[in-house]
Formats: structure tokens, sequence, C-alpha cells
């Protein structure tokens, strides 16, 4: 045991040691390569998602990035990673930050170090609608949701009966919904409803987001290493300063709302009634992100799509 517990010591000074090594200078070691790497989703719309047309990645979380590595001087170098790799690619040195709808908890607050929290959404449930009317309704359920994240872990603790089937992305777990492998799945709202809105016409009647149900607030904070102090300092004086010149709001809205444009079809007085909405909503959010000023975070949630969404998200993204 004492063998045991000396060699386990000894290891775990060595990952300490090159952790801390690798975020000595996260800022120089980026112009000395001359990129910044960060590690983003592919599939998780519209934070970040893979552009069909473009064969890029892109969103709210990359434009976000591209700020953060301009003001280091920099290109910004985009690395694919999955729910599950985010902490291990951030720790071992293969990315430099991670900007990944990476939700902000206590026990990941002990292996990395979180920026300010640029946005606030809530785990929801996609379900094929009539099936699920409150949280009781997910007892003993088959549900789909995605390896490695709060999602997953808030439905083992809160819904144990419930059996889940944990997946690589959000598509595999949105396409096992459209197969009927499954008849619920679980994730971030803001970007279940992106998928929902995909969704042909003929389909969209058959899926429903229940508001009764909300497993969990999730912070969306960007992570770098522990004790890159100069960076984390870098990175929160980017989102401040988006914040207060305006521009932050600007990306959330080209994301989270898109073109305010009638949908086709829409009954007489349409347009009318979405321009006062607007100014309504807007307003409303205008007094929160006055309050916020003093809690130096971000006020952007996922009251942005219940209010009206982005158009009609991504044509050809994801096929039901």
């Amino acid at each position: 045991m004492k063998i045991s517990f000396t060699g386990l010591t000894a290891f775990l000074v060595v990952v300490s040691l090159t952790s801390a090594g690798l975020a000595a200078d996260t800022v120089g070691e980026a112009k000395k390569r001359g990129f910044l790497a960060v590690g983003v989703r592919d599939a998780t719309p519209p934070m970040s998602f893979l552009d069909p047309e473009k064969g890029e990645i892109v969103g709210v979380e990359v434009d976000l990035a591209k700020e953060v590595a301009g003001k280091i001087g920099t290109p910004l170098k985009l690395v694919p990673v999955t729910a599950d790799e985010r902490l291990d690619a951030l720790r071992s040195g293969k990315v430099d930050m991670v900007a990944a709808s990476f939700s902000k908890t206590p026990e990941r607050e002990k292996v990395v170090d979180f920026s300010l929290t640029y946005f606030t959404t809530r785990q929801r449930v996609l379900a094929r609608k009539g099936a699920v009317a409150g949280l009781g309704d997910l007892e003993g359920k088959r549900i789909a949701v995605v390896k490695g994240t709060t999602s997953e872990e808030n439905l083992r603790k809160k819904v144990p009966s419930a059996d889940l089937l944990a997946l690589g992305t959000m598509r595999d777990v949105v396409g096992a919904l459209a197969k009927g492998e499954v008849d619920i799945v679980s994730g971030d709202g803001v970007t279940l409803y992106g998928y929902l809105r995909m969704a042909p016409e003929e389909k969209k009647g058959m899926f429903e987001i229940p508001e009764g149900i909300a497993l969990g607030d999730e912070p969306y904070g960007m992570a770098v290493r522990q004790g890159d102090g100069k960076f984390l300092d870098l990175v929160n004086g980017v989102l401040t300063d988006l914040k207060n010149s305006g521009e932050a709001e600007k990306i959330f809205t080209k994301w989270l709302k898109g073109p305010s444009q009638p949908p086709a079809g829409a009954p007489p007085g349409y347009a009318e009634y979405i321009a006062k909405a607007d100014q309504a909503h807007r307003r409303e959010k205008q007094k929160m992100y006055e309050d916020s000023r003093k809690q130096y975070d971000y006020q952007y949630d996922d009251t942005w799509w219940w209010y009206g969404g982005w158009g009609g998200g991504w044509p050809g993204y994801f096929r039901w």
C-alpha cells in the first residue's frame, strides 16, 4: 500500500508540474507557434456547428474565439472536440482554450479555470409530442444524451430509473430520435431548439420541447488550464470589451435571432406584431444588461430562443 501510494503521489506531482508548465505562458506560446488553438464542438448549433456549405465550423463561440485570437494577434485554429474530449484536450496541451458549450460546475472548476459566463441555457428535453409533460414522465424511459455532459450527469442524478443512451455528439442524439430509436432526448435547450427549427414542416409538429421541464441551468464559460492567470485575464478582458461595446450583442443577435423577416404565408399583421415584441424584448434585455454591468458577467440566455429563435435555422445542416 505504501509503495502504491507513493507511486500515485509521484504521478500526480508529475501531472501537476506538466500542467503548470503548459499553463506558464499560453499567450507567448501562441505567438511563437503562430496560432491560437481552440477546442470547439461541431454539432451544437447555434453555439458551434459545421456549416455544410462553407465546410467549416461556425457559430457564437467561434466568433467569440476569433476575438480572443485577434487580441493576441494570431490566427485562430479550430480543433473539433466532442463533449467527452474537452478536458483531456485542454490539459494535454492539444488546445489552448475550450469554447465548446462548456458548463461551469464546481467539479470542473477543480481541474480548469473558467472565464466569465458568456451564455446561460437550461437543460431541456426534446420529445415526440405528447410523450412527456413533466419530470416524472421521464422515469423508466429510454433517453438519448451526449456522453460526458452535465445533461447526462443531471439525468443520472434526478431520474435514476431512466435508461440512458449516451452518444458521441448531439447530431447522433437527435438522429436517434429522428430514426425512432428513442422518443426522448435531453440536452442544452438552445441547441435542442436549433435542431427542432431545422425539422421540415411535416415533421416539426411531431416533436416538442415542453416548457415545464428544465433539469438545471447551464452557464457556459471558456476554459483554460489551471493557473493560466495571464491568459484568463486576457480572455475576460476581451469578453468584457465585447459586452461594453455592444459587439457581443451583435454576435448573439446574428446567431440566435437571424434576419427579422416574416415567414412565407405569415398572416396579416405578423410583421407589426414581431416588431412590437422585438422592441419590448430589447427593453427587457437592456435593463438586464445594465443591471449586470456590476456583476462583471454576461446576461445572454436562452430566453432569446424562447422569444423567437433565429429564422429558419440552417437548412441542410441536419436532415430529419
